[in-house]
């Protein structure tokens, strides 16, 4: 399975698939929890909340399911932004974890930065132990 991200267009091409999107889905573990009005999306639209100088969104795309969600980045004019201090690392993918209303489970994502990634802007990477260090350390027990 691949996913990409592509740059969307709320203004124009990609506009009514947007507002189909936050208007047929509930997010029961979002600040909002229920589907929004097709007003309420429009608004947003409307006030750049997904394309201007600060704010861009992205379509999460897979090969197979097609469209299926949205990321929007938020304050690209900061000079402290997180993604421009970079160092930020997928640390897990939870396989049916998020239970839904409708009984299903969706799957997430948890991504992290250790305070020294972001003091130092490089990433350390995970600490690996080798399964002959680990057998010899109880061994010595």
């Amino acid at each position: 399975m691949s996913i990409t991200l592509n740059r969307i267009d709320p203004q124009g091409s990609d506009r009514e698939a947007l507002i189909e999107f936050f208007t047929s889905n509930d997010f029961p573990f979002h600040v909002r929890s229920e589907p929004w009005t097709r007003i309420q999306i429009e608004d947003h639209i409307d006030a750049g909340d997904f394309c201007s100088d600060d704010t861009a969104a992205y379509s999460l795309d897979d090969e197979v399911m097609g469209r299926v969600g949205y990321l929007r980045f938020e304050d690209l004019q900061d000079d402290t932004a997180m993604f421009e201090r970079a160092g930020w690392t997928k640390e897990a993918h939870y396989r049916r974890a998020w239970p839904t209303a409708d009984g299903h489970a969706r799957d997430t994502v948890a991504y992290a930065i250790l305070c020294e990634e972001w003091e130092h802007g490089t990433a350390v990477g995970f600490l690996r132990i080798q399964p002959a260090a680990r057998f010899a350390a109880r061994s010595r027990a």
